[in-house]
């Protein structure tokens, strides 16, 4: 709050002191007395009031009767009443009237040992009022409603939401389970929530029946470990011992990001995760192991979704690689001991490292494009549109490419790459020498004498800088930024955060700068860096001056020598440039330094070749590659060979050096962009969409690596958050291009000015024009074009998305998420296309389409989904009903057996070969399975026979219509009773995953 606003919110309470006298405050405090209102609210001065007697029977036939009831509408109210009215509906009331005028008898108080009597005491006291609990929901109805009354509510409903008590009385122990209801927990174990449970006044013997109502009815009798014997093989619940100090030892490494990555979601004592969204946020790992019950961990650990239906964390489903004897219920059991041991310590490990780069004497420079931030930093506080270069010399340099200012210089090795929960940062490795600054900009415009009043470059969004291209050329890395100056548009004229027009295209009066930045190493034998500058485009009678050049700080024990080179000079010494001219700035070091030793070659580990038979009617095979490689887009360039973009930043071409039809070897094309996830060839260069751009990289000296990469596209807002990215690039018949952008719609500390066209598909055609397409995506992870060049995007479950979603992506529609800065109200929502089931699947992401001269005539045209989390692949078919898209999904590959792993790693991309083949790219991450940053290709052709079942479900007028691969034999399937129909809708109310509502059973009546 302002000084001003202080000083306006203390004159308001002085006038309102004025107005009061002591009779009101009296009569004040009586009237909240009478109101009984400190039998719910904590007030100040005021005791908690004796619980008033139950009415039930005839009296309470009679208090409804006479409009006494709390569930009366406010105007059947007395008039002056102070009861407190609940909306509970017309039914409902009626419900509970009918139920009070069967109970002869006032209720007495619960007998402790009486489950029932503890089960009707939650019910008198409203738990499973804001509390989910076994299908029944609370304020998860509610919190959609409860955030659009707020506009500082948009996007966090989840935070509204009170954890489910689904199996809480399996979950946690008694003694915890008790203290809870008692309202004995001193710390809040979900801060982030901005909910709090009300302080019930119970007495002994209602607390201990409400906990033994709980246990009676959730907990699974210790009898039944006999059922599950796996489980408990490595872990007595029976008599529960204190860890070993190896077990502590594995156990915080377990929990760590070298392990299971448990604290990628949730807390561990002062550690918090970072860019955790509200929905997937856990618990402190420090008080777990003293609350829960180590058979519900057990049982957990299996499938948490089996559990408490909707919760997001997924299954662990393969072991640590660690002693290959180790089952994954034999280090669960570690891991639970560690947990519940009172020294059990926090995790020390909460980065790892996935790459550590280096250049040697000699080498061409190396570019990397990826968030920087230092670790440990603070969210928002790095270099998120980075531009860093590592030189032979062992120097490294890092700029903000969003305003041309040098962050940093550093001597050593040049950077490491390293996962932090979900996300996925670099940082500087060397030492650092100089921290460049950041206030002001970096360059403005004057008069050609240096006078004169400036011009700033004009900001679009974060970007006072436009990247235009960069280009590796021997011993050089050169930029081309383009600054803008001229006089901003009057305000509205970008109308919404989803305008086409960039602040830029709208200036009046614009002049357009282009500087040439080379960075190179220092000339002679002293380590150093040199920035040579040059400009064009300055217009007539005007100068550059680079008022971001030279100001630095310098490091007390390791100087360096600091020294700009120009022509000319501003009045106050900054370098001043006309058209063509040019300024360099050297830093080097004084003295000489040992420079760091190369990392030493260690051979990639290599993919174990299998044989995949968990496709039905297809022969597979997981190729033998690099299993650091982790596909995230493929395409195929015109010689044949396979371009994948890989999660850490890479770019790969795959060839058959043995012909025989299946990829054997790698070779690195392009490396140091952020999370790409898209690629299409494009004549004899790559088009690559990674997070802050779409991206043309050419190989221009033919030695295989990329050289040169021009921007096609950027200007929509980009932060560090792990959830900004850029997905699917795709192109349709007309030679358009289309890519996807994550929804920033749950940060809720997202600025306004760094939003743009977030949440949208956007359509990039030939001419270079940018335009919003479609609005209100979640995340549109798989971008595709079918047969007849109709645009589909996928879009995963969660919050508003009640289903996995296969949209048909129009021009202008809406699709359901608005981002954190369009409201779209009044703006209806397009229906998916296709609601692919939730929990059946979890994580679609990339789709392609059967070529309509697929080898297998009957698939034709039909689709197959990426299915990441449940490793699985999902057909499907589509059919158009008055130009309305609907479809059906069909399960394409097996899940496996309980207790066995998927033969998928996890399938998150897509591509069909000329030769019919159709290539996943899967992988398995840390920030959500809990694994090592692997991945691999798998391969997929037809066999020799195809095993009957449905090949497509079509919607009529009357019924469906159901057809198969092939005849089925006569009398099968002709009866209804054959038949087994379900049906089932989802509303969205709040929570970050929807249950089911209005499930039932159709009754089929004919075939």
């Amino acid at each position: 709050m302002s000084r001003e606003q202080q000083a306006e919110s203390g004159n308001a309470e002085t006038r309102l002191s004025e107005r009061l006298t002591a009779s009101q405050t009296v009569a004040g405090r009586e009237l909240v007395v009478s109101a009984r209102c400190a039998s719910c609210h904590r007030i100040p001065g005021l005791d908690t009031p004796s619980q008033l007697p139950f009415v039930s029977g005839a009296e309470a036939l009679a208090a409804t009767a006479a409009g006494r009831s709390c569930v009366n509408a406010p105007a059947a109210s007395a008039a002056g009443g102070l009861r407190p009215q609940f909306r509970t509906g017309a039914d409902a009331a009626e419900a509970m009237r009918v139920w009070l005028g069967t109970i002869e008898v006032p209720l007495h108080s619960a007998d402790p040992g009486d489950s029932a009597a503890g089960v009707l005491l939650m019910q008198r006291n409203g738990c499973v009022s804001c509390h989910d609990r076994d299908g029944e929901v609370g304020l998860s109805a509610l919190a959609a409603d409860l955030e659009r009354q707020r506009d500082d509510l948009r996007g966090q409903s989840e935070y509204l939401i009170p954890p489910a008590l689904t199996a809480v009385g399996d979950r946690l122990r008694d003694e915890v389970l008790l203290e809870s209801i008692q309202g004995k927990v001193s710390e809040r174990r979900l801060p982030w929530l901005l909910v709090r449970m009300p302080k019930f006044v119970l007495t002994e013997g209602e607390s201990a029946s409400i906990a033994g109502g709980l246990v009676a009815e959730d907990r699974i009798p210790d009898a039944a470990d006999a059922l599950r014997p796996e489980l408990f093989e490595h872990l007595n619940p029976q008599h529960p011992a204190l860890a070993t100090a190896e077990q502590l030892v594995a156990g915080s490494q377990m929990s760590g990001a070298g392990g299971f990555n448990c604290i990628a979601c949730h807390k561990a004592g002062r550690f918090e995760p970072r860019n955790v969204a509200p929905g997937t946020r856990g618990s402190d790992l420090l008080v777990m192991g003293r609350r829960l019950r180590s058979r519900y961990f057990m049982r957990w650990m299996q499938n948490p979704i089996r559990v408490l239906p909707g919760i997001e964390m997924p299954a662990i489903r393969r072991p640590l690689d660690r002693d290959p004897a180790e089952t994954l219920n034999q280090q669960f059991a570690v891991l639970w001991t560690a947990l519940a041991d009172p020294g059990f310590p926090a995790p020390t490990v909460s980065s790892r490292y996935e790459q550590v780069l280096t250049v040697g004497l000699g080498q061409s420079p190396r570019v990397l494009r990826d968030v920087f931030l230092s670790e440990g930093a603070a969210g928002g506080s790095g270099t998120a549109r980075a531009f860093a270069a590592g030189f032979g010399n062992g120097m490294s340099v890092l700029l903000d490419a969003d305003s041309g200012h040098l962050k940093q210089v550093a001597f050593g090795e040049f950077a490491r790459q390293r996962t932090e929960g979900k996300s996925w940062f670099w940082d500087l490795a060397g030492i650092p020498l100089l921290t460049g600054s950041a206030e002001g900009p970096f360059c403005q415009l004057v008069e050609a004498d240096g006078g004169g009043t400036p011009r700033l470059p004009v900001r679009d969004e974060r970007r006072e800088a436009e990247l235009l291209s960069w280009k590796v050329t021997g011993q050089a890395v050169e930029l081309q930024l383009r600054f803008h100056f001229g006089k901003v548009a009057s305000v509205g004229a970008t109308a919404g955060p989803h305008s086409e027009q960039t602040v830029w295209q709208l200036l009046e009066q614009h002049e357009v700068v282009d500087v040439e930045l080379q960075l190179s190493e220092l000339p002679g034998e002293s380590a150093g860096i040199q920035l040579r500058l040059r400009c064009s485009g300055v217009p007539a009678g005007r100068a550059l001056e680079l008022t971001g050049w030279g100001r630095n700080r310098t490091g007390d024990r390791i100087r360096v020598t600091s020294v700009v080179e120009a022509l000319r000079r501003s009045r106050g010494g900054s370098a001043l440039l006309g058209a063509g001219e040019v300024a360099v700035w050297s830093l080097g070091l004084e003295q000489s330094l040992p420079s760091a030793p190369l990392a030493v070659a260690v051979p990639p580990l290599v993919t174990k070749e299998l044989e995949l038979r968990s496709v039905p009617g297809f022969r597979g095979q997981r190729l033998a590659l690099p299993s650091g490689i982790m596909p995230t887009a493929l395409a195929w360039l015109p010689d044949g060979r396979l371009a994948l973009t890989s999660l850490k930043g890479q770019v790969w071409i795959l060839t058959d050096s043995n012909a025989d039809g299946l990829p054997d070897s790698s070779m690195l094309f392009a490396e140091g962009l952020a999370a790409p996830y898209g690629i299409l060839s494009d004549g004899d260069d790559l088009l690559v969409s990674h997070k802050p751009e779409v991206l043309r990289l050419s190989d221009r000296d033919g030695d295989g690596r990329a050289d040169e990469f021009g921007v096609l596209a950027a200007g929509w807002g980009f932060s560090d958050d792990y959830h900004d990215w850029t997905a699917g690039l795709v192109r349709d018949g007309r030679g358009d291009l289309y890519v996807g952008l994550g929804s920033d719609y749950s940060q809720k500390g997202r600025a306004a000015d760094n939003d743009r066209w977030r949440g949208t598909v956007l359509r990039l055609e030939r001419g270079g024009r940018i335009e919003p397409f479609a609005f209100s995506m979640r995340f549109p992870m798989g971008l595709a074009v079918d047969n007849q060049d109709r645009l589909f995007a996928t879009d995963n479950q969660g919050v508003q998305n009640t289903w996995n979603e296969l949209n048909h992506i129009q021009r202008g529609r809406h699709y359901g998420v608005p981002s954190r800065h369009d409201t779209a109200e009044g703006v209806p929502s397009e229906s998916p296309a296709l609601m692919i089931p939730h929990p059946w699947t979890r994580s679609v992401n990339a789709v392609a389409f059967f070529p309509a001269d697929y080898p297998r005539s009957s698939l034709a045209g039909q689709g197959v989904a990426c299915e990441y989390d449940t490793q699985c692949l999902i057909r499907f078919s589509l059919q158009e009903v008055d130009g309305v898209m609907q479809g059906a999904c069909y399960r394409f590959s097996r899940l496996p057996v309980s207790g066995e792993q998927s033969e998928l790693l996890g399938p998150i991309a897509c591509s069909f070969g000329a030769d019919g083949a159709l290539l996943i790219g899967s992988i398995r991450d840390s920030g959500w399975q809990g694994a090592g940053n692997i991945g691999c290709i798998e391969v997929l052709r037809p066999a020799d026979e195809q095993p009957n079942g449905i090949r497509e479900i079509r919607a009529v007028r009357d019924g469906f219509e159901v057809d198969f691969f092939e005849s089925l034999p006569e009398g099968v399937a002709v009866s209804p009773e054959h038949w087994d129909l379900q049906s089932a809708t989802r509303v969205w109310t709040g929570s970050y995953a929807t249950p089911d509502s209005e499930r039932r059973q159709v009754r089929v009546e004919s075939v």
